[in-house]
C-alpha cells in the first residue's frame, strides 16, 4: 500500500468519526440544558445554559473562578447576567412610607413623611 492511498484511508476514517464526536456533544449540551451545573464548554455554550438566569450565572461564574486560568470574557459577560438581575430588582423594589403629623402650640401644623426603599431612606418635612 502506498504512502498516498494509506493516508486517505486515515482522512476518510477521521472523517467518519466527526459525527459521532457532534452527537456526543450534543448529548452533552442537553444535559447540561437540563442539569442544574454548569457545563464544561465554551463560553457561548455556558452562556446558552445561563440565559438571563442570574442563580445560573452564578452557579458558572463560582465554577469558573474555580479554574487554574478562569476565562476573563466569560466571568464578566456572567457577572453583568448577575449586576443585570440586581438592578432590575431595585428599580422593582416596594416602598414603605409612614407620616406623621404634629400640631404645635401655635396651631401650626408639621406633617412629616419618611419613604423607606430596599436601596435608600428619605424623609420630607411639610410646613
Amino acid at each position: 500500500m502506498s504512502f498516498r492511498k494509506k493516508n486517505k484511508d486515515m482522512k476518510i476514517a477521521h472523517a467518519s468519526d466527526s459525527p459521532q464526536q457532534s452527537k456526543k456533544q450534543q448529548r452533552q449540551q442537553q444535559a447540561a440544558a437540563t442539569s442544574n451545573e454548569p457545563p464544561d464548554g465554551t463560553s457561548a455554550e455556558v452562556m446558552e445554559w445561563v440565559g438571563d438566569d442570574p442563580q445560573k450565572a452564578q452557579a458558572a461564574l463560582d465554577k469558573e473562578q474555580s479554574h487554574e486560568k478562569p476565562r476573563s470574557g466569560l466571568s464578566e459577560d456572567l457577572q453583568e447576567v448577575i449586576d443585570k438581575a440586581n438592578t432590575s430588582d431595585n428599580t422593582s423594589s416596594e416602598s414603605e412610607a409612614a407620616s406623621t403629623s404634629t400640631t404645635n402650640e401655635d396651631g401650626d401644623t408639621t406633617t412629616t413623611t419618611t419613604t423607606t426603599t430596599e436601596t435608600e431612606t428619605s424623609t420630607k418635612t411639610n410646613e
